[in-house]
Formats: C-alpha cells, structure tokens, sequence
C-alpha cells in the first residue's frame, strides 16, 4: 500500500522523528510492515533522483553547490549501523555521532533549486568527502547537466578539487581558510588573512592551482575569505602543465 508518492509526501508533511509506525499510524489502514517492506524493497539511487528533477530544471548554465550534512544519531549504536560516524558537525561546532550526508545542489538560470546528487559518506570506506564531490560531480556532466559555476565551503576547496573543477572547464568560487597561500608579487607568499583585499576584490595566485580573485566579507564578527576562479583556455594550459609535471616526477 505504501508507495514513492506517498512517502515522499509524508516526508515534507512530517520534518522530524519520522518513522515507519508514524506513517502507518497516520495512514489507518496502512500496516508498519507495508511501509518497512517498501523501504527495503525499493532500491534507489542517486540516478533516480536526478531524473526525477531533471524535467524541473534548465539543464545549461545554472551553479552547482557542494555540502555536506550530518543528521544527529546520538543514542544510536555505531557498532550496529554502518551508516553512523562520528562527524564534525557546523550546527554543533565540534564532532558528534550522526549520519553524513554529501549534497549536489543545482540552482539554474532562472532560480529553481534542486538537489541532483547526493552521496552517504562511510568513514569506514576508503573514499574522503572530496572523492565523492569529484565522482558525483563527473556523475550529473555524464547524465546530461552542463552548469557553469561550481561552489562550495572551505572543506572542498582544496588544489585536487579546484583542478578538478577546471579539468571540466568550469568556474569555481569556494570559501577558503584564512591560511591559504596567495601572491601578489612572483615567488613570494602570503596568508589570506595578510593579503590586502580591497572592496572589488585582489587579483592574485593561489597556491598550487592558479590566478583568482580574492575576496573578503565580515559575517558575525568574523572576517570570511572567498576565491573566485574563471576559467579561460589557459587554465586548460595550466592543467597540461601539472600532468606533465606529475608524470616527470
């Protein structure tokens, strides 16, 4: 009796402590074991969803955002479900007990927002969350969905991201850490936090990868840093040189 529809809609009816006796409760007539039976039956995958989205969205030119949740299991037993870790938490500010969820959000040109990717991440399993944003990235360009713009918090913006992101030709703004290395003058090197950004942003290098923008932005007391990354045909020149570089070394 129970099916996608309908637990979909039950789902943005009831935003906390869901449940398969709530549903079935709420249903009447609707058994927990026919809402448990299609839970475990059903098999989806990230390929659904997207295509389930993709008739909602203008597939060219719209942003792709990286993030990542953590859904709190604090009375749960990790040794009994796979799925739980211990994860650093920004709603808490510190690490705790939960389920890690790794989103792919595409906003398109004209402003609808959907999710089209989505991964669970295992610290059990070999693959880091920035391993699963470039697999998930490559997943949606494979199904079809051609965005201009990648961006994501700090944790993703690492050089292997970056270059990641400009292996497939597209731009890229991140949030970075105050600590990251960016040069104005050629061969000498300074913190984010030293840098002299100015309103407009600064034109500079980051480290490792390439000429950004800089920009500032104080938020709750706190002075943020952001790069933005346009990507050109030299950026494709950039990205043959690290390959050669790597393959001589």
């Amino acid at each position: 009796m129970c099916d996608l529809s309908l637990y979909s809609h039950y789902l943005l009816v009831i935003p906390q402590n869901r449940g398969c006796s709530k549903l079935s409760q709420a249903m009447e007539s609707m058994s927990h074991d026919s809402v448990l039976n299609f839970l475990v039956r059903e098999d989806y995958t990230p390929y659904d969803l997207f295509c389930r989205c993709k008739p909602l969205i203008i597939l060219q030119g719209g942003t792709l955002s990286v993030d990542d949740s953590v859904w709190d299991k604090p009375y749960s037993n990790a040794k009994l479900n796979a799925l739980i870790g211990r994860h650093y938490s920004g709603k808490h500010h510190k690490v705790v007990q939960g389920m890690c969820l790794v989103t792919l959000l595409y906003t398109d040109v004209k402003g609808v927002r959907v999710p089209v990717n989505y991964r669970i991440y295992l610290p059990a399993e070999d693959k880091t969350k920035n391993e699963l944003f470039r697999e998930m990235l490559n997943e949606v360009l494979d199904w079809g969905l051609s965005a201009n713009l990648v961006t994501g918090d700090s944790w993703y913006a690492s050089v292997d991201n970056l270059k990641w992101v400009r292996r497939q030709k597209m731009d890229a703004m991140f949030s970075v850490e105050k600590d990251r290395q960016v040069s104005t003058q050629k061969g000498v090197y300074q913190q984010v936090q030293q840098a002299p950004v100015e309103t407009d942003g600064l034109w500079t290098h980051l480290k490792g990868f390439d000429f950004v923008t800089l920009f500032s932005q104080e938020e709750q007391g706190k002075t943020r840093y952001y790069i933005y990354y346009k990507y050109a045909e030299k950026g494709l020149q950039e990205e043959k040189e690290d390959e050669s570089n790597s393959s001589r070394v």
